[in-house]
C-alpha cells in the first residue's frame, strides 16, 4: 500500500537550486505547520538521469519527488503532469498545490477552509484566472529561458483557473488530469482546462476567504 494511501497530499513546486533552497529553509515552518494538519508534504523537483518518478523521504517526515524532465519554465506543465501521473496511482484523497513561497497568515481560518471545502469540493483555489477564446487569441509565453515554444496553442472556449500558487485537486481531478494531459504550457491554467471539460467535477472560486490566510511573493528565478 502506498504511504499516501487516503491521505492529502501538500505538493510543492519548487526546484533544486540554491534560490529556491534558500526560499524553502526559511518557509519551514509553513510546510511543518501543513503536516501538523495532516497533509504529507513532498516537494516536486525536476531531473534528468531517471526514466521513472522518484520519491524518497527526508529525515523530517516531508518527501522529495524528482519527475524525469528539464528544470525550465517552459515545461512546468510536463513536470506537473508528471507528478500529478505519479499521485493518480498512490490512491491520495487530493492535492493542495503549492509555491514554496506560500506563507500561513492565519492558520485558524486556512484550517478551516481546507476542511470544508476539501470535504465538497473537487477544485478551488487562492486566485482566479480566465482564458477567452474570443478571436481565437494565442497564449504568449511572458519569459522563457530555452527556444521550446515562442506561442502556445489557440484558446478554443472559455474557461476560470486557479491560479498556480495555491489550489486544491481531488483524487478525481487527478485522474482525469492523469488522462487527459496537461494542454497548456501555464500549469495552472492547463489544471482549469481540465476541470472545465469534465461536468462531474465540483469547483468553487472563492479567493478573498483564502487571501486572509496566506500570502507569497510570487517571484521566481526561472
Amino acid at each position: 500500500m502506498s504511504q499516501f494511501q487516503d491521505k492529502k497530499v501538500c505538493l510543492v513546486l519548487s526546484c533544486d537550486r540554491p534560490y529556491y533552497r534558500q526560499r524553502r529553509e526559511s518557509n519551514y515552518d509553513t510546510y511543518r505547520w501543513f503536516q501538523r494538519n495532516g497533509f504529507s508534504v513532498v516537494f516536486l523537483f525536476a531531473g534528468l538521469g531517471k526514466d521513472e518518478p522518484e520519491l524518497s523521504e527526508n529525515g523530517d517526515g516531508t518527501y522529495t519527488l524528482r519527475v524525469p524532465s528539464l528544470e525550465v519554465y517552459e515545461l512546468l506543465s510536463h513536470k506537473m503532469e508528471l507528478a500529478y501521473r505519479f499521485f493518480s496511482k498512490s490512491g491520495c484523497s487530493g492535492i493542495l498545490k503549492i509555491d514554496d513561497d506560500i506563507k500561513v497568515v492565519n492558520p485558524q481560518i486556512l484550517s478551516h477552509l481546507l476542511d470544508s471545502h476539501a470535504r465538497l469540493y473537487d477544485y478551488f483555489g487562492l486566485t482566479i484566472g480566465s482564458a477567452c477564446s474570443k478571436g481565437h487569441d494565442t497564449i504568449y509565453i511572458k519569459k522563457y529561458t530555452i527556444n521550446l515554444f515562442k506561442k502556445l496553442r489557440v484558446v478554443t472556449q472559455d474557461f476560470e483557473y486557479a491560479g498556480g500558487p495555491f489550489y486544491w485537486v481531488s483524487s478525481k481531478v487527478i485522474d482525469h488530469i492523469a488522462n487527459d494531459g496537461l494542454e497548456y504550457i501555464y500549469e495552472d491554467a492547463s489544471v482549469g482546462y481540465v476541470v472545465n471539460n469534465h461536468a462531474d467535477l465540483k469547483k468553487i472560486f472563492v479567493p478573498s476567504a483564502f487571501r486572509t490566510a496566506v500570502v507569497w511573493n510570487n517571484d521566481s528565478e526561472y
